[in-house]
Order: C-alpha cells, then sequence, then structure tokens
C-alpha cells in the first residue's frame, strides 16, 4: 500500500535524528525506507542524521580549485568554489582529517573507471555512480551532524549529448543514487537517517528536472533497507519543486 504525501509537523523522532520540521513526506510501502521527505533547508545546518550523502567527485578528496568535475569544464562558464558546493561544505566541516579517511580507502587502478569520459591524471577512489563511506571525524564540526559520510560520484551533464549518451548518464545518476544507499545499509553501526542533497543538480550541470526525475526513480527501483527516514533536501526552491513533483507522480502512478 502506498500512502499519500502530505505536509507536516511531527514531534517523533529516530535515533540521531532532529525534530522534523515542516515539508513533504511520502510513505511509499517496500522501498529504500519508510518515509521519503522532501524539504528545503541547508544539509549541513537542518538537524542532524546517521549519515549524510555528499556529492564527491572521483578523488574523494573534495573540489579542485576552482571546481570544475573530473574530465570536463563547466560547458555552462560557471565557475564553483569549494563554498558554492556540497562537496566543499562538508570538507571544510569535516577539517583534514576527513580527507585523511578519504586517502585510506583504496585507489582505483589507472584508466580503471569506464564509465569515465575522458582518463583521469588525479588519484581516482570511486567510480562514477559508485559510493563510498567513511566515518566523520570525532572532534570535527561535521561530527554534530552525523556519524557518517556516505560520498556518491554522479556523472556529469556536460556538452552536446546525444540521447543514448543521455539515457547512460542518467543511468549512473540513478546507479549513484542507489549505490549510495547499499553503502549506507553496509555501514559498520546501523544507519536509520539518511540526508541527501539533489544529486547532479549543481556543479555536475544536470537539469533540476532530469536530476530529481533521477533521486525518484533510484527510491522508487530500491529494495527495502534498513532506513527509517530518507531526506532529500537542498536549498534551492526550484529543486525541491521538481522532487515533489517526482514524487508526487509516484504517488499518482500507484
Amino acid at each position: 500500500m502506498i500512502l499519500k504525501a502530505f505536509s507536516f509537523r511531527v514531534p517523533w523522532r529516530p535515533r540521531h535524528c532532529s525534530q522534523s520540521t515542516i515539508g513533504t513526506i511520502f510513505k511509499l510501502s517496500d522501498r529504500v525506507a519508510e518515509t521519503i521527505e522532501v524539504r528545503q533547508g541547508d544539509l549541513l545546518d537542518s538537524g542532524s542524521y546517521d549519515a549524510i550523502i555528499n556529492s564527491a567527485n572521483e578523488t574523494l578528496e573534495g573540489p579542485l580549485f576552482p571546481y570544475f568535475p573530473i574530465g570536463a569544464e563547466c560547458e555552462s562558464g560557471d565557475v564553483f568554489y569549494q563554498e558554492d558546493v556540497v562537496d566543499g561544505q562538508i570538507h571544510k566541516a569535516g577539517g583534514p582529517a576527513l580527507s585523511r579517511l578519504c586517502r585510506k580507502l583504496p585507489e582505483l587502478p589507472p584508466n580503471d573507471d569506464p564509465e569515465a569520459p575522458y582518463p583521469s591524471a588525479y588519484t581516482q577512489r570511486c567510480e562514477i555512480g559508485g559510493a563510498r563511506l567513511t566515518e566523520v571525524p570525532d572532534k570535527s564540526h561535521l561530527a554534530s551532524r552525523c556519524r557518517f559520510i556516505v560520498h556518491a560520484v554522479a556523472p556529469i551533464w556536460a556538452g552536446d549529448l546525444d540521447p543514448q549518451e543521455q539515457a547512460r548518464r542518467l543511468s549512473l545518476l540513478r546507479k549513484a543514487y542507489e549505490s549510495a544507499f547499499d553503502a549506507a545499509a553496509n555501514a559498520p553501526a546501523r544507519v536509520d537517517c539518511l540526508c541527501s542533497p539533489l544529486l547532479g543538480a549543481g556543479a555536475k550541470q544536470f537539469p533540476l528536472d532530469l536530476a530529481a526525475s533521477c533521486a525518484a526513480e533510484a527510491v522508487k527501483r530500491s529494495g527495502r533497507t534498513t532506513l527509517k527516514r530518507l531526506v532529500l533536501m537542498d536549498l534551492r526552491a526550484e529543486c525541491v519543486e521538481h522532487l515533489t513533483k517526482e514524487f508526487s507522480k509516484a504517488l499518482d502512478a500507484s
């Protein structure tokens, strides 16, 4: 059974989760979490969670300066600095200790990411469409927000893509979510509450409607995990609107 979406304010709070504020919640049976919440807010300043999904690049060491996703510069001409992207904000809050934890993860063999559009000169620790989990350094600012970071690598939406390539990159974006859900489910301590930005909708340049559609499809395709609550959050009202629309479609189609 799939229940209707509704605006809410409830006192219920799972372990490590702050009290909910106004948002839109969806209850979809046999999905990745018992409830999926869509809300507007700052990922690092809107409560605490067991784990947060980071929109990472293949190095897992934070953004480049200026931030151009590995393999391509921003076709839009936009330049993203550390303070502009989730990856930079998370690494800033985690401090140098978070980067050290990331560097302990196994490196991929050179040119071993078959989904990468170009060979990379950078050390890679996660393939596009994949995800890796690290703990959060105890004494960092990030420790007050979560225990784990799931570093998910979305593809880049850049250039004049033909329909086949568009489909491939949409598939990889869905896979990045699914990999993140799996990483959270296999964390060394139980993850009940997971928070994610809208992957691909920033420096990776996905159109917002397509990014939101991939998020909803990944949730619909994922089976039940131990998650009690999945929160999809973005500061931009237009991202929240697209996410709400896409999850509402899932209810209408049921």
